[in-house]
């Protein structure tokens, strides 16, 4: 149950999308019309077509691997919150399930 603007008690899955979804457009929404914009002496440097094309590659077992190997034990690697040193300890038995997860 969610509470309307005004202060109604709604309970109906259909309006509570609704509201969530009006809720989070209004969050985001512009309200700056008349900002005025203006460029400043703060650039960013451009990155190189190698490092675009490493971007768009996919990650392999084995950098996986190297990755979760290199973090501390006791340091979570996952939003399941089982620390590194779980999957370095069931690498043999769980290696290629974790592998196949999408984070």
């Amino acid at each position: 149950m969610l509470q309307n603007s005004g202060g109604e008690w709604i309970d109906n899955m259909t309006i509570l999308q609704k509201l969530v979804n009006d809720f989070y457009k209004n969050l985001f929404t512009n309200n700056n019309i008349g900002g005025r914009w203006f460029q400043t002496d703060v650039t960013y440097p451009q990155i190189d077509v190698a490092a675009i094309e490493k971007l768009v590659l996919s990650i392999g077992d084995e950098e996986v691997k190297r990755a979760l190997f290199s973090m501390n034990p006791w340091e979570a690697s996952v939003p399941n919150g089982f620390p590194a040193g779980f999957f370095q300890q069931t690498w043999d038995i769980a290696g290629k399930n974790i592998c196949l997860l999408e984070m």
